[in-house]
């Protein structure tokens, strides 16, 4: 009983975000899984594809994905994770305050939560998550993206995930 009531106070907390000014892109999720929580790390769930897929687009660098123990070296990267976890008004705070050149989120889920909305109508993913986003919702102009879930839950859209994070890529570059 004990674990469970740890687990479920520090989710209404979160994990620390990883961010600081001048930052390519900040990542965003919805909120923090059990075993990420219990690690204290982002996307610690060995079904999570986030780190593999930041190696097999060449968004990182190095020989090997990154362990979700050291997604701290993200930062030299130029990456930056943060979560909405039920109060997009202080991820925009945050956001606002270190102004990333791109706004990722990591999920449809993300995005809609961030948007405080349960749908969308029609196409959301990539560039296209701009159109949802409203003008001046942010001081500056970031690009806004949107990518399918790295869950192990929306493997079926793995193809789509990589296809979406090489097209960011792209911009970034």
């Amino acid at each position: 009983m004990r674990r469970g009531t740890d687990i479920a106070n520090h989710n209404k907390r979160g994990l620390k975000p990883l961010l600081r000014k001048g930052l390519k892109i900040v990542f965003i999720g919805t909120q923090p899984g059990v075993r990420s929580l219990r690690c204290k790390c982002y996307y610690a769930d060995r079904s999570n594809s986030f780190y593999c897929d930041l190696h097999d687009t060449k968004l990182t660098r190095g020989p090997r994905p990154i362990n979700h123990g050291e997604y701290g070296s993200l930062l030299k990267e130029g990456f930056g994770l943060d979560d909405v976890n039920n109060n997009p008004y202080a991820l925009k705070a945050r956001l606002t305050k270190h102004k990333p050149k791109v706004i990722c989120f990591n999920s449809k889920r993300a995005l809609l939560d961030f948007l405080h909305k349960k749908r969308i109508k029609g196409s959301w993913a990539g560039s296209d998550a701009r159109k949802h986003v409203t003008l001046g919702t942010f001081s500056w102009n970031p690009l806004i993206w949107a990518l399918y879930d790295s869950s192990g839950r929306a493997r079926a859209y793995h193809k789509q995930r990589i296809k979406l994070l090489n097209s960011l890529k792209t911009k970034i570059i």
